[in-house]
């Protein structure tokens, strides 16, 4: 066991890229998604195998920043693990197309419907999409008004872990191994939680194990740099949907108001956006980043990042 030192680089296991090569390792048989696994179903998942699915979206304007990965495992059940920073209005819908097109692609043959298996829906979320205090849900048939259960093959399993802020005044001691590891996903990459990411490191042994394989992802300049853009392309859309609920308060107003305030906040956002530029510059200059490698996450010129070296010797 190796305690996270300031200075050194934990990439975030919540953006697309860095979930799909930190879970998508055959490296070591799929250990760190058989981990998620166990901890997400409460029980151990011994074998994982993965299945063939869709390539991530490459429109990043799209509000749903997600990568998802579909496997089988054990005795032949299914899932479908998902990251999704920005979950919309209509998330549960996608959970339910997927959990069925994820639970179609079992081959039976004839009407022999015992062979078919469990399918979960597996979503970890970045915003909270239900209005309740609690993290984790699962979901399945159920008839409401007389109190019965479908006992069907099929579960909706949702993480939230912007709530998560509930587990900071907790003893990690005190929280059950999937709160830990939320906990984990939610401050990971994050240099002012190291002491917190410490305490984790020293009692749980997924985590330990998920911290090393991040350093070790770490240690990739193209990684890093997908990282970077990944984590400025959701900063900026943040900055975009704030702009337009801005907007959207705004209606209504006089036309010559509305023009002025609509280009003050267009300046501001530009702003906003060149000053976000720098302070990523100057965290990639801090770790030694190459400046070709700055330039292309950054869209800085040389000569504005040679300045900035200059600035923060």
């Amino acid at each position: 066991m190796r305690l996270i030192k300031s200075g050194d680089i934990i990439l975030n296991p919540c953006l697309d890229c860095v979930f799909k090569a930190l879970f998508v390792n055959s490296k070591n048989d799929f250990r760190e998604l058989k981990a998620l696994l166990s901890r997400m179903l409460d029980r151990e998942v011994k074998k994982v195998s993965l299945i063939n699915n869709e390539p991530p979206s490459t429109n990043f304007d799209d509000k749903q920043v997600r990568f998802d990965i579909s496997c089988t495992f054990d005795d032949g059940e299914l899932a479908d693990v998902e990251m999704s920073l920005n979950p919309t209005s209509y998330e549960r819908h996608r959970m339910e197309y997927y959990l069925a097109r994820l639970f179609m692609m079992q081959k039976i043959k004839g009407d022999d419907y015992s062979k078919l298996k469990m399918s979960y829906q597996i979503s970890i979320l970045g915003d909270n999409l239900f209005k309740d205090d609690k993290i984790f849900h699962e979901f399945e048939f159920y008839d409401a008004k007389n109190k019965v259960k479908f006992d069907s093959l099929t579960r909706i399993i949702t993480a939230e872990f912007a709530k998560t802020i509930s587990l900071f005044d907790k003893n990690p001691e005190d929280m059950f191994p999937k709160e830990r590891l939320l906990l984990f996903f939610a401050i990971a990459g994050k240099p002012e939680y190291v002491d917190l990411i410490n305490k984790l490191v020293e009692i749980d042994e997924v985590i330990n194990m998920l911290t090393n394989t991040l350093e070790e992802l770490a240690k990739s300049y193209e990684l890093q740099a997908q990282a970077i853009t990944a984590q400025k392309r959701q900063i900026d859309w943040k900055l975009d949907l704030r702009s337009e609920r801005s907007d959207g308060y705004r209606e209504g107003r006089q036309e010559g108001m509305q023009k002025g305030m609509q280009k003050g906040m267009l300046k501001g956002r530009q702003e906003g956006r060149q000053e976000e530029k720098f302070a990523t510059a100057v965290a990639m200059i801090k770790k030694n980043l190459p400046t070709d490698i700055i330039s292309f996450c950054t869209g800085l010129s040389n000569e504005e990042i040679e300045k900035l070296m200059e600035e923060n010797k």
